[in-house]
């Protein structure tokens, strides 16, 4: 007798737990089908904005860009433009001394006229 109320008492919760169980199940699937609705609904949105940081992007690139060769040659004016790279770098500096020491050509034309060659 004991048993067999152990035994309708375990199959009981038995019941119960798979009972709670597919309600969990139902739940976690009407809670995905939602949040895949407000994901769906939200993707356009993101797209049009991402779509627009794009060509506000392209814009202010274009603008640095021109800030930037404004600056160029504010610089250049300021310091008498002499053909010498404003930012001296070792890069810089071994190019213009290798085009230095070449004769004219048309490969190296373009270093040259730009080193202020001075009084040798």
């Amino acid at each position: 007798m004991a048993q067999e109320s152990k035994l309708d008492l375990l199959l009981k919760t038995i019941e119960e737990n798979e009972k709670k169980r597919v309600e969990a199940e139902e739940r976690n699937r009407a809670d995905l089908v939602s949040l895949k609705l407000a994901m769906e609904i939200r993707v356009p949105e993101v797209e049009k904005k991402v779509e627009e940081l794009s060509v506000s992007l392209g814009e202010l690139s274009h603008k640095v860009e021109h800030l930037e060769g404004n600056m160029l040659l504010q610089l250049k004016e300021q310091q008498g433009y002499s053909g010498i790279p404003i930012m001296n770098t070792p890069f810089n500096t071994e190019v213009l001394a290798w085009a230095k020491k070449k004769r004219r050509s048309v490969r190296n034309a373009w270093m040259i006229e730009e080193v202020d060659w001075g009084t040798n």
